[in-house]
């Protein structure tokens, strides 16, 4: 059949075209704008990062607040808001005023956490300016669930960390189909993410936990912001560090703003109530006997594909080790073990291809030259003493 280009062009200009989607607001300053007004306050890179995510918040009812600073994107279930759920997935009606007031306490309480976290993080990892021209490593996604993956490449300054309290399992489906559907390549780590009950990504640089879920009884969405926040932190500084650093450092912030730990990744099982608090009595228990100093192999033994609580609690005191004792040696110490990292990561052949060793780690006499360099002789001697009177 034949049909005239008048009528082929009728036929087009009849079909109903899709509303373009509302453009999402930003909570800055305590005051909505919409996302364009921030494109400048951004940068390029930070403003297409944070639309993608207000876009996909925006459409599922969460809130969308952007720090004071400029520096952390955060979105979390507005309850009452239109289209919005509560926590079991059930539609909300219209918020009291009492409802209202709570919520804005509550934000107001995430907002002042994630200053009181960049300003920890700050004294601890001050931000090294940045060297034009740095070539940038490839980088592969940090994976809680397996150790096979792992965030290879440098520091991630450009980019914006984002924080996302999920309503619900549900939500997170949508929210991992949605990390595939931007990344095709992270299909095989989603596919073994959907029963975490938070997750720490590099690329994009995200960080994000549970609302709501089966096994959270012993939990906190404040401890998990904390926690996550200075991963992303640390690896927008220096990429992909060795986990007893990178997790016990992250503990020694939460256990120094909430006094607590809460924020347990890769662990399975019943969380006893005992285990948050008194970790330094734990730690004296554990090293109170021990008459050996700890071996370096002891100190970096943490595995990135499992849960140990004693594991745990000796990062955390080797990381409360180095915040007491040589404060000013955790940032060149982190950049040093980052440049190992990155020297060691790409294996080049004879023929001048290469590939890359997602496994590599720094060995355990790496680490503990980088530790003697940075923190003087007898490392090992000194953290023990330490370990056996920490109050």
């Amino acid at each position: 059949m034949v049909v005239s280009l008048a009528v082929v062009g009728l036929l087009a200009f009849d079909v109903p075209q899709d509303p373009p989607a509302p453009e999402p607001s930003v909570l800055w300053k305590e005051r909505d704008e919409p996302l364009s007004a921030l494109a400048d306050v951004l940068g390029e890179v930070r403003f297409e990062e944070a639309r993608q995510w207000a876009r996909w918040g925006h459409a599922r009812g969460y809130r969308i607040v952007l720090d004071g600073s400029a520096r952390v994107l955060l979105l979390y279930p507005e309850e009452g808001a239109a289209g919005g759920r509560s926590t079991s997935g059930r539609r909300a009606g219209k918020p009291s005023k009492t409802a209202l007031r709570r919520a804005e306490r509550a934000q107001q309480a995430r907002l002042e956490l994630i200053a009181r976290t960049l300003a920890h993080v700050d004294r601890l990892v001050p931000v090294a300016p940045e060297t034009p021209g740095t070539p940038v490593t490839p980088r592969e996604p940090e994976q809680e669930a397996s150790s096979t993956h792992g965030f290879l490449g440098g520091a991630q300054r450009e980019h914006l960390p984002v924080l996302v309290e999920l309503r619900n399992v549900g939500d997170q489906y949508e929210f991992l189909q949605e990390l595939v559907r931007t990344d095709p390549t992270l299909r095989d780590w989603v596919d073994s993410a959907y029963g975490n009950s938070g997750l720490v990504l590099p690329r994009p640089l995200l960080g994000a936990w549970l609302l709501a879920g089966e096994g959270l009884e012993e939990w906190s969405p404040q401890h998990e912001l904390v926690n996550r926040l200075t991963r992303l932190l640390l690896i927008q500084r220096h990429g992909r560090l060795p986990e007893w650093i990178s997790r016990g450092l992250a503990w020694q912030v939460e256990m120094a703003l909430l006094e607590s730990v809460y924020c347990f990744p890769r662990r399975d099982g019943f969380v006893f109530a005992s285990e948050h608090k008194n970790w330094e009595r734990a730690v004296r228990r554990m090293y109170k006997s021990q008459e050996e100093p700890l071996s370096i192999d002891e100190v970096v033994s943490m595995d990135r594909a499992s849960f140990s609580l004693r594991a745990a609690r000796r990062s955390w005191g080797v990381a409360e080790f180095l915040v007491r004792e040589h404060p000013d040696s955790i940032a060149p110490l982190l950049a040093d073990l980052a440049a190992d990292r990155d020297r060691n990561t790409k294996v080049v052949k004879p023929d001048g291809t290469w590939t890359l060793n997602t496994t590599y780690e720094a060995s355990p006499g790496t680490q503990a030259a980088l530790l003697e360099r940075h923190c003087g002789e007898g490392f090992l001697e000194r953290v023990t003493a330490f370990l056996k009177q920490v109050e």
